[in-house]
């Protein structure tokens, strides 16, 4: 091989190392959240302290669209009026604090289930009567706190309408752990 080859093959050999090393830091920028960096534009808003959340799909066919804005105090308050067992707010995170339970919300998400898909779905095909019994008693918990719903006899569901807020609560809970690559608050926003 002549110098003028060897120094061609070096040139798109780096060229290529460029490029992979791009294609990495671009998949590790995608795979991280998407949080805009402070500060940023506030619009009409600036003046309020607000937390605004929406999303959008397509569910059963049919779009699901939904947006929320409310004010840090209107939160706050909801919180407070509970009082130290934070009443409705605290029903609703406390019915979704169970691995099982947030599996059965993750599959009616995509859709409503008869009971014995969701078994299946589950893990619990052929289950005993003892695990038939836990399923139906982490849906009575969701029931409960209008998180599901039966729209007919052995079907489940999540209300259209609760689509985007479930996966806003979630969205959020991903935000409180470091499993989304975030920094702790205080590293991002130094003083």
């Amino acid at each position: 091989m002549d110098n003028q080859t060897t120094d061609a093959l070096a040139a798109l050999a780096e060229r290529i190392a460029r490029l992979e090393e791009s294609a990495t830091e671009a998949s590790a920028t995608a795979a991280s959240p998407r949080a805009t960096p402070f500060p940023f534009d506030l619009g009409d808003s600036a003046d309020v302290d607000l937390v605004t959340y929406s999303g959008h799909g397509i569910r059963e066919g049919d779009p699901v669209a939904w947006q929320m804005r409310r004010t840090w105090e209107e939160v706050l308050g909801a919180a407070e009026e509970g009082g130290p067992e934070g009443g409705g707010l605290a029903a609703v995170l406390s019915a979704l604090a169970s691995g099982p339970r947030l599996r059965i919300v993750a599959e009616l998400v995509r859709g409503p289930v008869a009971t014995g898909d969701l078994a299946e779905r589950l893990g619990q095909s052929g289950a005993s009567q003892g695990s038939t019994g836990q399923l139906f008693h982490h849906l009575k918990e969701l029931l409960a706190q209008g998180i599901v719903h039966q729209p007919q006899r052995g079907v489940y569901a999540i209300r259209p309408a609760h689509v985007v807020p479930v996966l806003a609560i979630l969205s959020a809970a991903m935000d409180l752990t470091h499993t989304t690559g975030l920094a702790p608050q205080e590293d991002r926003n130094p003083s």
